[in-house]
């Protein structure tokens, strides 16, 4: 859930679209839930085994959203590099089109 609701934030970013409300709101969730669930298997080893038992989701989140940051940074570098090689022609340039 986590993962597809980053992808589908990240489709948006790269086509300059609203985000979408069901991808935040899968995402939070998606997050609360794992965050809940690995902090109550990790209860009965008492607060640190819960802290513990806490981490593995927080890490899966910091990495995600590091990777998705790369991702949309090198997209945005690509497209200012096309812009620039391009010189900001007409679309009908760009394609090809007669």
């Amino acid at each position: 859930m986590i993962v597809s609701a980053s992808m589908a934030l990240l489709e948006a970013a790269r086509n300059s679209a609203a985000k979408p409300a069901l991808a935040i709101v899968s995402l939070v969730f998606g997050i609360g839930a794992t965050l809940a669930m690995n902090v109550a298997a990790g209860w009965h080893h008492g607060s640190a085994g819960a802290l513990v038992a806490a981490l593995p989701p927080v890490a899966l989140v910091l990495r995600l959203e590091t990777l998705m940051g790369l991702v949309r940074r090198s997209l945005s570098r690509r497209s200012r590099r096309i812009m620039t090689e391009v010189g900001h022609r007409p679309a009908r340039a760009l394609t090809g089109w007669p």
